[in-house]
């Protein structure tokens, strides 16, 4: 039954314990991180949990502590974080047999139900959203009634999905009355799709909602004011070899960041790397920050200013290799690992990771040249594909043009290392002799595949 189960197609690093966000800071959330709490704990609640915010507001930092805190309540069912730089993690398909992978190797009780219906229906997990909803999922837990759970799908929004409303919201709408023992959090920004989609659950009365831009403004900047004095903190006593001030850094630097930020975690988190980062000076970075004008369009332009900060100083006079670097990083729509990045661009890898140096606090630059330059956040994507956000031509990235580089070098490998038979299979191969990815992307290289 086991490798029924094992057969289950899913994402990979899709549960919370795989993700890589950072929990909350201790001390900060505190009032939304209860408030998830008693709703979780309270069998006369809503089914359905909405998490709703802003870019950059921190939905799912906070997700990520309410997981793990459910998952040590043992309330926690399954989770699957979305993600736009993952290709399972942001494809509708994978959510479902995800979660009941989870489910089945959690629950030791529901294993047999997923596996008498996988049984009965070999291919259900290729079927049907609703198909697979209602066999992996629904059916399943409908046999486990004592069993009371909660699911968690984290920004639904990073999904690929081209339905006026969103196919997953709609689909749990229908379905979620058949087990009222089952709580559902998700969180996700309150685009036309997922509004829709939850509309259908307001209709029934069946959703709590939480919109992050409506906790008290003073909880907020208290967290951010905590985690920049807490994070900077950090960096004074870990760089011993720096010679700064002796109180560093002041409360008035504090305080004049955190107004900065205007209630953006994400502008938070950005600024202390750019601050932290080793090939910077952290007083002369934050002094620049705390003194650099203010003017009512803080918020997301706040964030975009912090970005033109940090491209600006790296790349002054940007190489002319640097938008084509950046553009294939941005625009791929899987990430590349950084030694296929170099066979696609035809440039050498420790070219790409030098490029790549100055921008620590907006990409994610892997140790290992086997492993994809990913950004922290969606914002940047939003920033530097928006002309009349990103206003210096020498970092904007159209992503038409841009689409077209990465066509171009594309069909320019394939023309110089493509060959006949590169998997070297027999001449009269089947199709059932076909080598699995990991062996292809071994005999062939990632960048071709």
């Amino acid at each position: 039954d086991q490798r029924i189960i094992d057969s289950l197609p899913r994402a990979r690093h899709a549960n919370f314990r795989a993700e890589k966000h950072d929990q909350c800071l201790p001390g900060t959330r505190i009032v939304i991180l209860n408030e998830l709490e008693a709703w979780a704990h309270d069998p006369s609640a809503k089914r359905v949990f909405w998490l709703n915010g802003h870019a950059g507001s921190g939905k799912s930092t906070i997700a990520q502590s309410f997981c793990r805190q459910a998952f040590s309540d043992g309330k926690l069912g399954a989770s699957f974080f979305c993600s736009r730089d993952s290709e399972a993690r942001s494809d509708l398909d994978m959510i479902f047999p995800t979660l009941a992978f989870q489910l089945a190797c959690q629950f030791p009780g529901i294993s047999p139900h997923i596996v008498k219906n996988l049984k009965t229906r070999p291919d259900v997990a290729h079927e049907s959203l609703n198909a697979q909803l209602e066999k992996l999922i629904i059916e399943p837990l409908e046999q486990q009634s004592s069993l009371s759970i909660l699911i968690a799908i984290d920004a639904l929004d990073e999904c690929k999905d081209t339905h006026p409303s969103s196919i997953i919201l709609h689909l749990l709408s229908l379905h979620i009355h058949r087990v009222p023992h089952v709580k559902w959090f998700i969180t996700g920004r309150p685009e036309p799709p997922i509004r829709q989609g939850f509309r259908t659950f307001d209709e029934k009365e069946l959703t709590k909602t939480l919109v992050l831009q409506d906790v008290s403004p003073s909880d907020i900047k208290h967290d951010i004011s905590l985690y920049l004095s807490t994070r900077l903190s950090d960096v004074g006593k870990n760089r011993s070899g720096l010679d700064l001030p002796s109180i560093w850094p002041t409360d008035n630097e504090i305080e004049d960041l955190t107004v900065k930020c205007n209630g953006l975690f994400i502008f938070a988190s950005t600024a202390v790397r750019y601050i932290s980062s080793p090939i910077n000076t952290p007083d002369v970075i934050l002094s620049r920050l705390c003194h650099e004008s203010s003017s009512p369009e803080q918020g997301a332009f706040g964030l975009d200013k912090l970005y033109t900060d940090v491209l600006e100083r790296g790349y002054l006079n940007a190489p002319r290799e640097f938008k084509t670097i950046l553009g294939a990083i941005v625009l791929a729509v899987t990430p590349i690992p950084v030694d296929d990045l170099a066979i696609l661009l035809n440039l050498k890898a420790k070219i790409i990771t030098d490029r790549l140096r100055m921008l620590h606090a907006i990409l994610r630059v892997p140790h290992s040249n086997d492993s994809p330059v990913l950004m922290y956040h969606k914002s940047f994507f939003d920033y530097i594909t928006n002309n009349s956000r990103c206003t210096n031509s020498e970092f904007y990235l159209n992503p038409s043009i841009e689409h077209g580089a990465l066509a171009y070098h594309c069909l320019r490998m394939m023309n110089r290392n493509l060959k006949r038979n590169p998997c070297s299979l027999p001449r009269y191969a089947m199709n059932d002799d076909e080598l699995e990815l990991s062996e292809r992307e071994g005999l062939v290289g990632g960048a071709l595949v």
